[in-house]
């Protein structure tokens, strides 16, 4: 795979649950915005999802899979 003709990265959404539909369509349901704020941590949630999405290369043909590896860190604790 040639790292240059990649997708190029759109943004990333968090939310709590995606539905596909029948329609071909992604439901998105409880989609955070810029922050997500818990009452305490650690927390436990019952349910937490990541859509990606990307824009195709102008020469990239319909099918085309790419593998993306998804990391997450804690925020650094304050001494």
């Amino acid at each position: 795979m040639d790292r240059n003709k990649m997708p190029s990265f759109v943004d990333t959404l968090l939310c709590e649950l995606v539905r596909a539909e029948a329609n071909g369509k992604l439901l998105l349901l409880g989609l955070f915005g810029d922050a997500m704020l818990v009452p305490s941590i650690p927390i436990v949630l019952a349910s937490l999802a990541f859509v990606q999405r990307w824009r195709p290369n102008a020469d990239e043909r319909p099918g085309t899979k790419y593998r993306s590896p998804l990391n997450y860190e804690a925020p650094a604790s304050k001494p």
